[in-house]
């Protein structure tokens, strides 16, 4: 996120000081709907920035978290317990 004058948000900021190469990119990814819960946690770049790859572990966060809600939600066509009705309608295309 740019801001007037050139000037760069605080996240765009936080994410260089952890390490992230991209933090353009990254701020794209925590905006992601499924970070909604952890977007928040002042932990959370800590975290990555403990990483090897922070923009790799922010990317598999993101991953992890939508393979859990595609689970719940029945959309993951591979588990068994999946309704057969549900993987018919949400795996045709």
């Amino acid at each position: 996120m740019t801001l007037p004058q050139g000037r760069r948000s605080s996240t765009f900021t936080r994410l260089l000081r952890h390490g992230f190469t991209d933090p353009s990119a990254a701020e794209r990814l925590l905006e992601a709907p499924e970070l909604t819960a952890v977007r928040s946690d002042p932990l959370l770049l800590d975290a990555l920035g403990a990483t090897a790859d922070p923009e790799l572990a922010l990317l598999g966060l993101v991953r992890l978290v939508e393979a859990q809600e595609d689970e719940a939600g029945g959309a993951n066509c591979s588990t068994p317990s999946s309704p057969p009705s549900r993987c018919a309608t949400a795996c045709s295309g």
